[in-house]
């Protein structure tokens, strides 16, 4: 047997030792001395008559009391940040949006989690056994976690969450190798594959609709919608949701029941402190509101920015900007049920036309620094990079109109309207529409009519297939978990990014890779999904860009991730 042990104990934090170093809170047992006033109640004679008379008096009493786990330096106040993202639901399951995962990231927890450097470690799970056949999986889960609402989580509660998962969401089909899954005592649960598979585990840590734990008694027979929010938006992560307004604002509230793991926070686990008594995220479309409110320190941190307005804050002596790879690719996705965008030789004669370059300046303000021209699926910092294919080589940047027009004619296209459906919510989306439907309409003749949706209805047109040819979005958890992909274009899953995709070959690559038990397996199987990509053309990759973060300097220990976190974060006094 193979065992990954973690072993939980309470953390006893400690006072701040330094101004230098992370504040800590205080759980001890103290003597305090409190003045404290009483009523009494006296005789006395009056008139040579007694009579019982009240009177407040004061004493000093020294009393033993245990201090707020959650106080000392560094802990207490706000967080206000901003996103142009509305998410369309707060149950994370049922959705791949960022902005819902904005939510989850807070308020639920895995099994399993990704720690910094992109390695699988426990989160819920204490340790988990794996069968000498790779077949069997027995977690072990921590005692004592609690729920918001008070609740212990338990087995139960891994076994309801799991059911539920499989039911509602758009991820079901990540766990089709599961046969059987079942509480054996109340901490321990054990899932049987019909194969090994290393990605089973991945699975679990995924934060797009997330796997997350969540109490039988709340979510049990629940579908798709059926959750009251905030109520029932319930888990055991280090804030709980208290105020879910959509297009306005959520809030989330320290969980003070919290029991954090031991050490420092390591990507998606170790120590999730919860310094806030509550964060705030402002859902504010418009990018000047977003920046002047940085500047003015309305906002600590802002998630929607151009590339422009980060260039412009990168000097300001308050504001802290951050560039790194990897970030994301952004793409052209086509609705696949369509006429025209469902044919592969009009998506052909898409991608043989366009300039990838020219799109890249369009879309970054005109800064060539911001974007990279890359043939390959996966950047060279990611956990897939997969170089000398000469397909992914000879399909990209082709820029070759020629060829773009002979493919065409191959469809019957005949100038008919064709609709791109897009967003301002997210600036770069609205940019990709106008610069490639340019170049398409110039070189190729088409007719293109862009369409200007909020980013909830955007998602809920890509789910209604009819009527469209043409959207855009960008992708950058695939960057650390090649799986992912599977969530979106699978032929049964119910992801809005699939949009009407089905290739049965492409289902067999990912299943091929999901099945392997070496690297060499899984390395054959994604170029073999590479290769896909770009002669079948689910969507169209144009350009690399790396992840930009704006915050202000007093956002302390916030260190950019692939994911906003504000857990192990507090804010400097200023």
């Amino acid at each position: 047997m193979k065992r990954v042990n973690l072993l939980i104990s309470m953390i006893v934090l400690t006072a701040l030792l330094a101004s230098c170093a992370t504040p800590t809170a205080e759980v001890v047992e103290k003597v305090v001395t409190q003045v404290v006033k009483e009523t009494v109640k006296e005789t006395v004679i009056v008139e040579g008559t007694p009579q019982v008379v009240e009177k407040v008096v004061t004493k000093i009493v020294e009393k033993e009391v245990k201090a707020d786990r959650w106080s000392g330096p560094g802990f207490g106040g706000e967080l206000h940040a901003a996103s142009a993202g509305n998410p369309p639901t707060a149950d994370a399951p049922t959705t791949t949006a960022a902005a819902t995962q904005y939510i989850a990231i807070h308020v639920h927890e895995t099994l399993v989690a990704m720690s910094e450097n992109y390695k699988l470690k426990p989160m819920l799970a204490e340790s988990w056994d794996v069968s000498d056949d790779g077949k069997t999986y027995t977690f072990h889960l921590r005692q004592g976690v609690k729920f918001h609402n008070g609740e212990e989580m338990t087995a139960d509660d891994v076994v309801a969450s799991f059911k539920r998962f499989m039911e509602v969401s758009v991820r079901a089909a990540s766990f089709s190798l599961v046969e059987s899954y079942e509480a054996t005592d109340k901490y321990t649960v054990v899932f049987k594959l019909s194969k090994p598979s290393r990605a089973f585990l991945l699975n679990h840590a995924y934060v797009y609709a997330p796997m997350c734990i969540q109490p039988k008694s709340v979510i049990e027979g629940k579908g798709v919608g059926e959750l009251q929010v905030p109520e029932d938006i319930i888990g055991t992560g280090p804030y709980k949701l208290v105020q879910y307004d959509p297009d306005t604002v959520w809030v989330v509230e320290r969980h003070k029941d919290y029991q954090p793991l031991p050490g420092e926070r390591d990507g998606m686990t170790g120590a999730k402190i919860p310094y806030f008594d509550k964060i705030y995220m402002h859902i504010v479309p418009d990018y000047a509101v977003q920046v002047a409110g940085l500047e003015s320190g309305e906002f600590d941190l802002i998630e929607n920015f151009t590339t422009v307005s980060f260039n412009s804050l990168k000097d300001n002596p308050e504001i802290t900007a951050v560039e790194y790879y990897p970030g994301g690719m952004r793409v052209i996705m086509f609705n696949h049920a369509e006429k025209f965008s469902g044919d592969v030789k009009f998506r052909q004669a898409v991608l043989a036309a366009l300039d990838m370059e020219e799109i890249g300046l369009y879309t970054t303000g005109g800064d060539p620094s911001k974007f990279r021209l890359n043939p390959y699926l996966w950047p060279p910092e990611g956990a897939m990079y997969l170089p000398d294919d000469p397909v992914a080589e000879s399909h990209y940047n082709q820029n070759d109109v020629e060829k773009a027009k002979l493919l065409l004619q191959e469809t019957g296209y005949q100038g008919e309207e064709l609709v791109w459906l897009t967003t301002k919510d997210y600036e770069y989306m609205y940019d990709i529409a106008v610069s490639v439907s340019d170049q398409l309409e110039k070189k190729l003749g088409m007719n293109i009519k862009i369409e200007v949706y909020d980013w909830a209805s955007l998602n809920a047109k890509w789910e209604d297939a009819p009527g469209w040819h043409f959207t855009q979005t960008a992708y950058s958890s695939y960057n650390y978990f090649p799986l992912t992909l599977q969530s979106y274009w699978a032929c049964d899953t119910t992801s809005s990014l699939r949009c009407g995709y089905c290739n049965p070959e492409v289902d067999a690559a990912y299943d091929a890779a999901a099945a392997a038990t070496t690297d060499e397996e899984e390395e054959a199987a994604w170029r073999d999904f590479q290769r896909l990509f770009w002669e079948d053309l689910t969507n169209i990759k144009i350009v690399d860009t790396p992840s930009l973060a704006l915050y202000r300097k007093n956002l302390k220990n916030y260190d950019p991730w692939y994911r906003i976190r504000f857990f192990s974060v507090w804010k400097e006094a200023q």
